[in-house]
């Protein structure tokens, strides 16, 4: 089971390495960036759905602050080509 893990991790870290790369090519860093502060929220999402994880007051907070901020910042924030 633990060499299941770990080629399992190996090959979804790949896959994330190759998709984050990707997307500096194709919309640049500064808007990569702005998507990727949204990782911890489909994490916690994910966290909820699949391992039924309870979350408090303040975890529904933070993740309502970073949603706005990247939506902000995608709207409102200074573009760069």
């Amino acid at each position: 089971p633990m060499l299941m893990w770990g080629i399992t991790s190996a090959i979804f870290m790949s896959g994330g390495f190759y998709f984050f790369f990707h997307s500096i090519a194709k919309i640049g860093p500064v808007r990569t960036a702005n998507v990727m502060y949204m990782e911890p929220v489909f994490t916690i999402i994910l966290g909820v759905i699949l391992l039924q994880n309870q979350l408090g007051s303040s975890q529904w907070l933070g993740m309502f602050i970073i949603f706005i901020a990247t939506i902000s910042l995608e709207r409102w924030g200074k573009k760069y080509n």
